[in-house]
């Protein structure tokens, strides 16, 4: 060949080499998924809540709040049956023939209802009252639930501060504890009656007046008055500085008894031999968010609700006692069950909408993001614990049209628990803390209509779901489930490092994670058997493996 070919042969695969040398680089890759694919779980249940929210009426839930809100409703007294009465109404007009029943629960107790009180305060520089003549009055929480009547004119009397010198045949102000404050000042001291000081903080701010109950005590038949906390302040500081206050007080009430009525409305399922989902709220408590709010919403969950495969049951009464009895005659007909208590709050004014979940490690080892609310830690005994993915579903179910919904670790003290007593996975779903929690600020202008809507929506495609036993369904249960319980392990993981690098021994941190690894695994294995579910516990499994890994090398590095 000649030079000049090879010089051309040799240039051409020279210029083929640098092009080939210098190629664009190859688009980023894409971060890797921190869960599982949620995409058809989310289209499955935004699906469901486009459909339940197209049926539900925020305007007509609302209507049916403010006829709860109009009486002060404890367990079996009037305004309590009267509730009993609406919510039926609005039931048997929207179900079929036959799926409304009701019950008595518990014995006969106290039924006790307020008509009217009122109390001046007299002293050098005071003169103040409260008072109510109609259940609907804003002050009607002043009354000490189980208050007896006084005579017709009232009562008359010094008012004399409890712990500070005789009490007896005086008005006592004491508190923050009703109970105790009344066997101090009437059992013990021969008080006529109490005027109860709330709390030094909490809800109501200077002029709620809060709600409670002094004992039952028909020998005595006294009475309890509750002081917002500025009137309250104003008295004690008249007391203490030596002023005399006088006081008068009229109370009329009407004491009976009465079993708790609780209704049960039963939506048939299609699979006879599949356990039922369970959902409650209870009518005994006064105000407009606790919980007329979450009466209200379940009748619209009641009326959206489709067929499913699973029989679903809902329930209205008094807050644990209702479920609980009707749970001794079908407690083991139950899946899971779901709480409505305080759901309808603006989020914007009170914050995220909460799902507190069944018990779990974060009860035991609370650790941000994970924080109680304020109610209050439950003990739980770790021994108890066992895995569910229900707050899982419920928690992504009510984020398909607001995100925002967020989790606590269980706390108890609602409906959820008689469910948890007999080992049945229920969860609750709720706002706190509320600033207008058990006091008279806690009105129907407080609830709104459309996060009414949007919690029972929500609810709706949660129970969708897990009362569906199709291939498609169990696959999105699984979904949310292996993401739950990846997210949780790199959120544990992260804690643990944390805390590693703050002292904690080693131990300890895998005690932890080893507690959440056994929770998740027992969350999987509990759902309906789906294609993946064997290969999701491997990817949990493996996931919790990695992060025990990464705990031991770092502590091997920091012990370098």
């Amino acid at each position: 060949m000649s030079r000049a070919t090879s010089v051309r042969d040799v240039l051409a695969a020279f210029a083929i080499l640098l092009i080939s040398c210098v190629r664009p680089h190859p688009p980023p890759r894409r971060p890797r998924p921190v869960g599982a694919d949620l995409s058809a779980a989310t289209a499955l249940l935004r699906d469901a809540e486009e459909r339940a929210f197209g049926l539900i009426d925020g305007a007509r839930a609302m209507e049916l709040v403010a006829e709860l809100d109009r009486g002060f409703r404890v367990r079996g007294n009037e305004p309590y049956g009267a509730s009993m009465a609406a919510i039926e109404r609005e039931l048997v007009a929207a179900l079929p023939r036959g799926a409304v029943s009701s019950f008595g629960a518990g014995g006969d107790l106290s039924a006790w209802t307020p008509r009217s009180a009122a109390l001046e305060l007299r002293a050098e520089g005071l003169s103040e009252g409260l008072s109510f003549d109609r259940p609907e009055d804003v002050a009607r929480t002043m009354l000490a639930i189980n208050s007896f009547s006084t005579p017709p004119d009232g009562v008359d009397a010094e008012v004399r501060l409890l712990g500070a010198g005789d009490v007896r045949g005086a008005i006592a102000l004491g508190g923050p504890d009703p109970a105790l404050t009344y066997e101090r000042a009437v059992v013990q001291g021969g008080a006529l009656g109490v005027l109860i000081a709330p709390e030094r903080e909490g809800p109501g701010g200077p002029d709620g007046i809060p709600f409670g109950e002094i004992p039952y005590d028909p020998a005595r038949r006294s009475f309890g008055v509750f002081l917002p906390r500025r009137l309250a302040w104003a008295v004690e500081g008249l007391l203490r500085r030596g002023a005399r206050v006088k006081a008068r007080v009229r109370v009329e009430t009407s004491q009976g008894t009465s079993r708790a009525r609780t209704i049960v409305a039963t939506l048939p399922g299609g699979d006879a031999r599949a356990k039922s989902i369970v959902l409650c709220a209870h009518v005994d408590e006064p105000g407009a968010n606790d919980n007329a709010s979450g009466a209200a919403a379940l009748v619209e969950v009641a009326r959206a609700l489709p067929r499913i495969d699973r029989t679903v049951r809902l329930i209205w009464g008094t807050e644990i006692e209702s479920p609980a009895e009707w749970l001794r005659s079908h407690g083991s007909e139950v899946e899971a069950a779901i709480a409505l208590d305080m759901v309808g709050e603006d989020p914007r004014a009170i914050g995220p909408l909460l799902v507190e979940r069944t018990p779990d490690p974060g009860a035991i080892w609370t650790r941000p993001p994970d924080r109680h609310t304020g109610w209050g830690e439950a003990e739980v005994d770790p021994a108890t614990i066992r895995g569910s993915a229900l707050a899982a579903v419920v928690v992504a179910a009510l984020g398909t049209r607001a995100p925002g919904a967020r989790t606590n670790p269980f706390e108890g003290g609602s409906d959820h628990e008689p469910f948890l007593d007999r080992g049945i996975p229920a969860v609750l779903v709720w706002h706190f803390p509320d600033d207008a929690y058990h006091t008279s600020l806690d009105r129907t202008g407080r609830v709104s209509a459309s996060e009414l809507r949007r919690v029972a929506a929500g609810v709706v495609a949660a129970v969708e779901l897990l009362g569906r036993t199709d291939a498609a369904a169990r696959d999105a249960a699984l979904a949310i489930a292996e993401d739950a319980a990846v997210r949780r392990v790199d959120q544990e993981l992260a804690a643990s490092l944390r805390a590693l690098a703050g002292g904690s021994p080693l131990a300890h941190e895998e005690r932890i994670l080893a507690a959440w690894g056994r929770f998740h695994d027992e969350a999987l294995d509990g759902l309906a058997p789906a294609r993946e579910l064997p290969r999701a516990r491997a990817r949990v499994a493996a996931r919790l493996e990695r992060a025990l890994r990464r705990l031991r090398s770092e502590t091997r590095r920091s012990g370098d």
